[in-house]
C-alpha cells in the first residue's frame, strides 16, 4: 500500500525537522529562532544574530531553518536578506563528493550519489549561497540552492516496500531514515557526470542505479540525464522512482511561480508543488504542511504561486524481471523566457514537466522572464509541446541490398533532406552532401547535423555495408 497524504503525529514532526530542530506548528511571526552561546572572536557578535530582514512570508520551516543551520555552521556573523554576505569564489569541490558541469549556458552541480546540490564554494548572484544545484550561467542565478537542498531521487520496490536514493538536506538532518546507496562509481569532465549506485534490499543488492549527466544533443539550454535502473536482485520487483525539486528561484527564493504537466503517461502515479517530500516513496506530501489551506491536486497547474514551492514526480513502473533495465530521460535547464524554455522542452520531446520562475515582476509579466524547467521523457507518455528542430530524412538509392544480412553490393548512395520544420530558417549543417560507398566497408557512418536559427539541432545517422565480393 502506497501511503496517502496524512498528518500523523510521528510523519508531522520528521517532516518538520530541519537542520536537527523540530519546529512548533506557529506562524512565522511566533517561531522562536535557534540560539547560540558562542560569540564571533574578532567581532563580538554573537553567531546567532542572524538578519533575517528581507526574506520574504512565503518562505517555508524548512528553508529558514536551512539557512539558519547553515549560517550557524559556517559560523556567520552577518546576514543580508537571510543570506551570509561572502565574495565572489572560483569553484572548488571536495574531492570525491561530486562535480560542477556546464556547457555554457545551463550549470549543475552534481553529488556522487546523483541528485544535484553539491558544495562548491561558489556564491550564486543574489542568495550568495556557494552550493551549486541548477544555475543559469549567464546570471548565476540559482534556482534550487539558496535554502533546503532538498532536490534528490530514489527508487523503490513496491512489493518488498523497499527504498534507496540521495537527497542531501532530508538524509542530512534525519539520518534514521536516510537511505543512502553505495556509490560504485561516479566520473566527471567539464560538461559530464555519471553516477551509479547499488541499493540494497532487504536480503542483498535490489537495484543499480546510473545517473548519466550530458549537455542535451538537442540545444544548449538543457542537461539530459539517461536513467538506467537495473534488477540485480534474484526476484521480481515493482519498480517505483522518485524525483522532487524545491524550486528557489533567484532573485526572489523561497517567493517562486511553478507551472506543473502530467502529461497522459500511466507511470506518472502523482506530482505535487510541493518540493519537501524526501526518499521515502511511501510517503507522500501533496502540499507543504504549512500551506494546509490549499487543496492537494493532481491536476495541472500554471502559474501557481507565489509562494515557497516546488516539484515531486512519482513513478510506478511495475514489474521489472531480474537483470532487466529500466531507461528514462530527465531534463534540467533553463531559458531567457517561458517561450524559449518550452521550446527547448518541446526539442527534446519531453512527456511531463515542471518549470519555476521569480515572483520579482507581477504574474501577467513573468513569461517574459528567466524560467528554470525541469521534465521527463520515455514514461511511455506523448510529447506535449511542439518540436521545432530541424527535420532531417535520409534515403539510399542505388547498388543491392540484400535485407536478411543488411549488406549492399554495388555503390549505394546516401542522400539527406533537411527542412525548418516547425522553426526557423537552417542556419547551418554538417555531413549533410550525397555520398556515394564505392568501396567495401563493415560498417560507414554518415552523420547529417543541422541547426535551425532557434538554436535546436537535429542529427541523422545512416550506416552502411557493403561487400561487392558475393
Amino acid at each position: 500500500m502506497i501511503a496517502s497524504h496524512s498528518l500523523s503525529s510521528v510523519g508531522f514532526l520528521r517532516l518538520l525537522s530541519v537542520g536537527g530542530l523540530l519546529l512548533a506548528t506557529a506562524s512565522c511571526a511566533e517561531r522562536a529562532l535557534p540560539t547560540a552561546a558562542s560569540t564571533d572572536a574578532a567581532t563580538g557578535v554573537a553567531k546567532s544574530a542572524l538578519d533575517l530582514r528581507g526574506l520574504p512570508s512565503t518562505i517555508s520551516d524548512y528553508n529558514l531553518r536551512a539557512l539558519q543551520a547553515r549560517a550557524m555552521r559556517s559560523g556567520s556573523t552577518t546576514m543580508l536578506g537571510g543570506f551570509a554576505v561572502s565574495s565572489a569564489r572560483a569553484l572548488s569541490v571536495v574531492p570525491g563528493e561530486g562535480a560542477v558541469l556546464s556547457n555554457g549556458v545551463v550549470m549543475l552541480g552534481v553529488v556522487k550519489e546523483g541528485a544535484l546540490n553539491v558544495e562548491a564554494d561558489y556564491p550564486s548572484a543574489t542568495s550568495r549561497t556557494t552550493i551549486v544545484g541548477l544555475r543559469d550561467v549567464g546570471t548565476n542565478y540559482a534556482s534550487t540552492e539558496a535554502g533546503c537542498t532538498c532536490e534528490g531521487w530514489s527508487v523503490a520496490d513496491n512489493i518488498s516496500q523497499t527504498y534507496g536514493g540521495r537527497n542531501t538536506q532530508f538524509d542530512d538532518d534525519d539520518p534514521s531514515r536516510a537511505r543512502i546507496p553505495t556509490v560504485e562509481s561516479f566520473t566527471s569532465t567539464a560538461t559530464t557526470a555519471v553516477s551509479t549506485v547499488r541499493v540494497n534490499g532487504p536480503t542483498g543488492p535490489m537495484f543499480r542505479v546510473t545517473h548519466d549527466y550530458h549537455p542535451s544533443p538537442k540545444t544548449p539550454g538543457l542537461y539530459e540525464v539517461t536513467v538506467s535502473i537495473t534488477n540485480i536482485s534474484p526476484s521480481v520487483v515493482d519498480l517505483m522512482y522518485r524525483r522532487t525539486i524545491d524550486w528557489d528561484i533567484e532573485p526572489t527564493p523561497f517567493d517562486e511561480y511553478v507551472t506543473l504537466a502530467r502529461g497522459n503517461s500511466p507511470r506518472v502515479m502523482r506530482m505535487s508543488d510541493n518540493g519537501f517530500n524526501d526518499t521515502d516513496l511511501f510517503l507522500f506530501w501533496g502540499v507543504n504542511v504549512l500551506q494546509t489551506n490549499r487543496p492537494v491536486t493532481q491536476s495541472d497547474e500554471y502559474h501557481q504561486g507565489h509562494w515557497d514551492l516546488g516539484t515531486t514526480f512519482d513513478f510506478k513502473f511495475g514489474l521489472l524481471q531480474p537483470g532487466a533495465t529500466r531507461t528514462f530521460y530527465t531534463y534540467y535547464g533553463v531559458g531567457g523566457t517561458e517561450a524559449i524554455a518550452l521550446d527547448a522542452l518541446g526539442a527534446a520531446k519531453v512527456e511531463a514537466y515542471s518549470f519555476a520562475q521569480s515572483s520579482a515582476v507581477p504574474e501577467p509579466q513573468i513569461k517574459d522572464h528567466m524560467t528554470f524547467v525541469f521534465a521527463f521523457r520515455d514514461i511511455e507518455g506523448s510529447p506535449l509541446l511542439p518540436d521545432k528542430s530541424p527535420v532531417i530524412t535520409h534515403a539510399v538509392s542505388g547498388g543491392s541490398f540484400n535485407p536478411s544480412t543488411n549488406w549492399y553490393t554495388g555503390s549505394p548512395v546516401v542522400n539527406f533532406s533537411v527542412s525548418q520544420g516547425l522553426g526557423s530558417g537552417i542556419a547551418g549543417s554538417t555531413g549533410c552532401s550525397a555520398v556515394t560507398q564505392s568501396t567495401n566497408t563493415a560498417g560507414s557512418t554518415y552523420i547529417c547535423t543541422a541547426t535551425n536559427a532557434d538554436g535546436f539541432t537535429t542529427a541523422d545517422t545512416v550506416r552502411i555495408r557493403r561487400d561487392d565480393t558475393v
